[in-house]
């Protein structure tokens, strides 16, 4: 444990804290998109299930995006009542998305995150926008994106990664399948 100051998290929005998954093909659907029945993303990439074209994720992202898809997001099972504990227990909680990635968008992106952190209860210190997360200073990161995860791991981060089927088989990290396994490794190595 850290004694010279309070646990610093770095965490992630997008199929960790919230469902994108499912926000987007609830979105998708109200466009006529037929999703099949237990669709599961195999790798990080909304084309690789076969619900939509090879080529139209960008477009019709941000087409979601414009209709409110970051602020309608249901938060994941128990992200809420854990992130509150871990605050009360006096654990920094940084918020760290890489949502800013359609530059005509930006403003309506910081827009919905505001607002769906607020009214979902989800508590924060800070909200960063970066890409490079490794390059944010925390003593523990959680994150579901592949290429963060193995970024985070190869710059001698500790990292948990938030379980996903895209992110099963990544080496050398810690897993965990739902925010009480979360909060117990959290536990474990902090003391609190």
């Amino acid at each position: 444990m850290n004694d010279y100051h309070e646990p610093a998290l770095a965490i992630d929005l997008d199929d960790t804290c919230f469902n994108y998954f499912q926000g987007f093909c609830d979105y998708i659907q109200t466009l006529g998109y037929k999703i099949p029945p237990n669709v599961i993303m195999h790798e990080f990439n909304m084309e690789t299930t076969g619900v939509i074209p090879l080529g139209s994720f960008e477009y019709l992202h941000r087409k979601a995006v414009d209709n409110g898809l970051f602020q309608n997001l249901k938060p994941l099972p128990g992200a809420v009542k854990v992130l509150q504990d871990l605050s009360n227990r006096g654990y920094e909680i940084n918020i760290v998305t890489s949502r800013l990635w359609s530059p005509s968008q930006h403003d309506m992106v910081l827009q919905q995150t505001a607002k769906a952190l607020d009214s979902s209860g989800i508590p924060y210190d800070n909200i960063l926008f970066l890409h490079q997360k490794w390059r944010f200073s925390a003593d523990t990161y959680i994150d579901d994106a592949p290429h963060n995860i193995i970024a985070l791991r190869n710059a001698n981060r500790h990292v948990i990664a938030y379980e996903q089927a895209y992110n099963q088989t990544i080496p050398n990290v810690e897993h965990a399948k739902n925010w009480n396994e979360i909060d117990l490794m959290l536990r474990e190595r902090y003391g609190r």
